[in-house]
């Protein structure tokens, strides 16, 4: 769990997935969202 001179803990490491992830994901929705026909949607 802890960090070590050798390595990163499971906490570092899950907490680095789940970022990466989700800027996959934020990339991937901007360009859904780029694609969108909202011209004439008043919000």
């Amino acid at each position: 769990m802890r960090n070590t001179a050798n390595g990163y803990g499971w906490a570092a490491m899950a907490l680095h997935w789940v970022m990466a992830v989700a800027i996959f994901a934020m990339f991937g929705l901007g360009l859904y969202l780029v694609e969108l026909n909202i011209e004439g949607v008043r919000i």
